[in-house]
């Protein structure tokens, strides 16, 4: 070999490597002059081998890592140290930039004295932009990771890789990720208990991820604070993120639960008002119940009234034995009548009743019960009612007085509506028909009357409260009001007037009770 001012550098053996190399490969005089270059080294930086050959590595080297280069370069001048790597720009021919990978060693003589360099290079500018650019929206992203109002924990599958600062907003006694870290590796070792649907409770670490990513809703109760969970697999710089975000939901389950109680009141409330509607409906009742026990105990009264006049007149004419079994004859009658007024007092006190529990009931005891109430009252008005009755055992577990003050809320209904045409025709018959059917799951009861019938324009409001078609001194508009109610919240069934489905003339009206009840 010989020296920089026109020795050979370079023996055969070793030019054929040096010149078809894969890498980029020059020898560099101590001074940083170029002694040789192989053709990889030119296509590099975009410089002729000629041209290279009057250069230096200083005048293509980018100012900015200028200095590092030559202090790095001048500790293996002075043996400080064998070789260096290091990632540089260097300055392509057409002014842009590059950047190499540069491996320098040094070639010494026997006098141990710096003879030239091997300097390596690998163009890496592709990459490096790559990596800047990853750089900078992983700086971009951390930014927005920080200004999230929300709680981010980012996950690799294994462990926890980040936090934002909202986390230590929370867990105020952590100062980073490697303190949190040092005790936990999962924030659900921080859930609380709380019973509700999908709140992720006593859950280990390995089934978290698993547990979240399924679809779904999934919430956490920490330190008294609600928090729902949403969940993102990323792909950053070739590795899987779990980005898991909490958003406090807390104000949200305050205020449903303050919402929970105002509706629960609001239903106490309303439940209590239908009640009382209920009770006021039975004593805006008691003027026409007491019309009713008028009718039903005049003829009882009057029968008791003749049977003492002549147990009077037989106790005028003496004792015999055919005036002794009169006697006990009558009385057996007057015991009989009292009976049944004392049965009639019953069933009134029944109808006033308020019902506090269900009871079980017959269906068909309950119908005749009402209609005996009203009997001799709807007897004396010219009203026949005839009862139809098909069910094997319709027994009910439910609010029987209820149930009865609605047959008699819509007996009462169908009565007025007959008085309507007994004003016009004072010899009018009225007619009510009671019919009660066994359906497969429910029991259909229809009652439906001769009367004056209801027009189309008030079909679709007689069940609204206080509206009424008749006449003020005959209604107050609640009875349908609240023969509703019993029916669709009481007793769980439902009520409808039918249409074109009475042959009669009037009204029809249909209750379904479903047998559960």
């Amino acid at each position: 070999m010989k020296s920089e001012k026109g020795l050979t550098l370079i023996e055969p053996s070793y030019k054929s490597i040096f010149e078809y190399a894969s890498l980029g490969i020059a020898n560099i005089a101590p001074s940083g002059k170029f002694l040789n270059i192989n053709k990889k080294f030119c296509d590099i930086v975009g410089y002729s081998r000629e041209e290279l050959l009057n250069m230096t590595f200083q005048q293509i080297t980018h100012v900015d890592d200028l200095k590092n280069d030559l202090y790095l370069f001048d500790r293996v001048l002075k043996n400080k140290q064998k070789n260096y790597t290091i990632e540089k720009r260097c300055i392509h021919k057409d002014g842009t930039v590059i950047w190499v990978n540069l491996t320098v060693s040094l070639i010494r003589d026997e006098k141990n004295l710096p003879i030239y360099s091997i300097s390596i290079i690998e163009d890496i500018t592709q990459k490096k932009l790559i990596k800047l650019e990853l750089e900078k929206k992983a700086v971009l992203f951390e930014g927005i990771l920080e200004l999230q109002p929300n709680i981010m924990i980012l996950n690799d599958g294994k462990k926890i890789v980040n936090l934002n600062k909202k986390f230590f907003e929370l867990f105020s006694e952590y100062k980073s990720l490697e303190e949190f870290l040092k005790e936990h590796d999962c924030i659900c070792d921080f859930a609380e208990k709380y019973e509700a649907e999908n709140y992720l409770y006593n859950i280990k670490t390995e089934q978290f991820l698993e547990t979240i990513s399924t679809e779904g809703e999934h919430y956490l109760l920490i330190r008294g604070r609600h928090f729902s969970i949403r969940h993102v697999k990323v792909d950053i710089n070739e590795e899987s993120i779990h980005i898991i975000t909490l958003d406090e939901i807390t104000s949200l389950i305050n205020y449903q639960q303050n919402l929970q109680k105002i509706v629960d009141e609001e239903i106490k409330k309303r439940l209590e008002q239908e009640q009382i509607l209920i009770q006021n409906s039975k004593l805006i009742a008691l003027g026409e119940m007491l019309g009713a026990i008028a009718h039903q105990w005049r003829q009882p009264l009057n029968v008791i009234a003749l049977i003492s006049g002549s147990i009077q007149e037989i106790l005028k004419d003496g004792f015999s034995e055919s005036s002794l079994q009169q006697i006990e004859l009558n009385l057996e009658k007057i015991n009989q009548e009292t009976q049944y007024l004392s049965a009639t007092i019953d069933n009134f006190r029944n109808f006033f009743r308020q019902d506090m529990e269900k009871t079980l009931f017959n269906l068909k005891d309950m119908i005749e019960n009402s209609i005996n109430l009203i009997y001799a009252q709807f007897k004396s008005f010219n009203i026949s009612i005839n009862f139809y009755y098909d069910c094997q055992n319709c027994t009910f577990m439910s609010f029987k007085h209820e149930f009865q003050q609605v047959l008699l809320n819509i007996l009462q209904n169908s009565k007025d509506s007959i008085a309507i045409k007994k004003d016009i025709d004072k010899d009018f018959i009225g007619l009510i028909n009671i019919s009660v059917v066994e359906l497969k799951n429910k029991v259909s009861i229809k009652i439906e009357d001769n009367g004056s019938g209801i027009e189309d324009k008030f079909k679709n409001k007689i069940f609204e409260p206080y509206f009424t078609t008749k006449f003020q001194t005959r209604g107050t508009g609640l009875g349908l009001y609240i023969t509703k109610i019993i029916i669709e919240n009481h007793l769980k069934g439902s009520i409808c007037l039918l249409e074109n489905h009475n042959q009669l003339g009037g009204a029809t009206f249909l209750i379904e009770l479903n047998k559960e009840e």
